[in-house]
């Protein structure tokens, strides 16, 4: 019976932590297309040499980065 106990508290403690690692994946996936995004508005910039272009791709950078590292 104890035996059986454990075996549910451990089972109880795997199943707990999968939405952290599923959100983990979700995270790094849209921190990858925001990099993604910010190559392409790169590529706007060498085009337009415009300011608003340049500032939209460091913000986007920017925002890329804060969510990374706000990664658990």
């Amino acid at each position: 019976m104890l035996a059986d106990q454990q075996k549910a508290i451990a089972d109880a403690k795997a199943k707990a932590k999968e939405p952290i690692e599923t959100s983990r994946l979700g995270i790094s996936a849209l921190v990858v297309d925001m990099l993604g995004s910010m190559i392409g508005q790169y590529r706007e910039v060498k085009q337009s040499h415009s300011a608003n272009d340049a500032e939209a791709m460091v913000d986007s950078y920017n925002r890329a980065v804060g969510l990374a590292n706000d990664m658990p």
